[in-house]
């Protein structure tokens, strides 16, 4: 009892002690301070250990378990300093899986979009508060909503007027001018977008130069779209 009470008070000293060493001061741990986690996992897990009686304190076993404590508890300051930086390689990773549906990478003002498998930049944003998945078409003008997406944003189709004439590859269409609350994309947010509602059905619904134009840049290079505002 005596070693191992000598060995939790060395646990406690490298922790506070290195905490003054960083910092200058001694801190209480508390929920929100990274310190403070790693001090209340390690000293939890230590106690337990003790009531448990799965510790045995010949002084080799206490080495090893005192720096299996340190090892653990630098891994997890490690990993919480490099929060953001891991956060990143999971988007990647979900973009080459799920392109159109996961950003490659997203920060403050930016975000890269990966082409998806039909050569296409497919992203999605919230119109209205509802997520709507857009194909991106620096060839058109309007953003235009698919009848089924803008049923889904709050519009009743079968109520607009289509006094709006385009013309496109595929023909001539109709569209009914309407009026976006709201449309998100990561941090950006703009409020009375105009856009339009296509009369004729549609896989899916167009974003086009209307958006664009308010980004501050948009830059194609090989299967990446790179947007910033």
């Amino acid at each position: 009892m005596k070693t191992a009470l000598l060995v939790a008070v060395a646990i406690v000293a490298l922790i506070l002690g290195g905490d003054w060493l960083l910092n200058g001061r001694l801190t209480v741990p508390e929920k929100q301070n990274g310190m403070g986690v790693v001090y209340l996992f390690a000293m939890s897990a230590w106690v337990g250990w003790i009531i448990n009686g799965r510790v045995s304190f010949d002084r080799l076993q206490t080495l090893k378990a005192v720096a299996g404590w340190i090892a653990l508890a630098a891994s997890l300051v490690l990993l919480y300093g490099y929060r953001h930086e891991l956060g990143g390689v999971k988007d990647r990773f979900l973009a080459q899986l799920l392109p159109g549906r996961y950003a490659e990478s997203q920060q403050p003002g930016q975000m890269v979009i990966t082409r998806s498998r039909n050569g296409h930049f497919l992203l999605t944003l919230q119109i209205n508060g509802r997520p709507v998945r857009f194909l991106a078409d620096t060839g058109a003008s309007d953003i235009v909503l698919a009848p089924q997406d803008a049923r889904a944003v709050g519009f009743n189709p079968a109520d607009l007027t289509y006094d709006r004439v385009y013309h496109t590859a595929n023909g001539r269409g109709r569209g009914a001018s309407v009026k976006l609350r709201e449309v998100a994309l990561g941090d950006l947010t703009l409020h009375g977008v105009p856009a339009s509602v296509n009369q004729a059905a549609m896989r899916e619904s167009l974003l086009g130069m209307r958006f664009f134009n308010r980004l501050r840049s948009m830059q194609v290079q090989g299967d990446r779209m790179t947007l910033r505002w």
